[in-house]
């Protein structure tokens, strides 16, 4: 087999057409043509040290600083940056009513997405009106969207739907409760 490129975390060794790895435990990416152990670039969860090596981030961190390696640039899934750590938002942060994500700016907890019937004006969460889901962050009587239970009337606001019935329209049910 003859290779005219190597994948990431190999390098173009001295028998023309072979890829040899990149030093196996040092988490490197691309390496140097000339020297197998050192790294020009290294995987993601962890940075290019001095002497060309790549030093691992600490295991909560998706990215790090390339001088610190628990102090997170970012985070994996599911987890907030706040201040160069990873948390998750509700054990750590309190939201502001109304708000469905937070995250820690400068050591205030700041909306970042609003829980639905609530819309996002400028760092605040805003009610919508009665039954409605997604309402127009300029005037909070036009509805875009109605929860579950309600329909869009003429007025561009919502209705809640009559007695035992989970889904309707401005002509009526058009889903019944169970067992209705």
């Amino acid at each position: 087999m003859f290779c005219l490129t190597c994948a990431s975390g190999f390098y173009m060794g001295p028998n023309a057409g072979v890829c040899v790895p990149c030093d196996l435990n040092s988490n490197c990416m691309q390496c140097s043509t000339t020297n197998f152990s050192l790294c020009i670039t290294c995987y993601p969860g962890s940075f290019l040290s001095l002497g060309g090596t790549c030093t691992l981030c600490d295991p909560i961190c998706a990215t790090c600083s390339s001088s610190n390696s628990s102090f997170c640039t970012s985070c994996p899934v599911g987890l907030i940056l706040a201040d160069g750590t990873c948390n998750n938002y509700t054990q750590t942060l309190s939201c502001s009513f109304g708000c469905a994500f937070c995250a820690l700016e400068n050591g205030i907890s700041v909306c970042s997405f609003c829980a639905s019937g609530w819309i996002f004006n400028y760092g605040n969460c805003l009610p919508c009106q009665s039954g409605c889901a997604v309402c127009s962050p300029t005037n909070l009587n036009i509805c875009f969207s109605c929860l579950a239970g309600y329909y869009a009337n003429s007025t561009n606001g919502c209705s809640p739907c009559s007695a035992f019935c989970s889904s309707c329209s401005i002509q009526g049910c058009t889903q019944c409760q169970f067992g209705y």
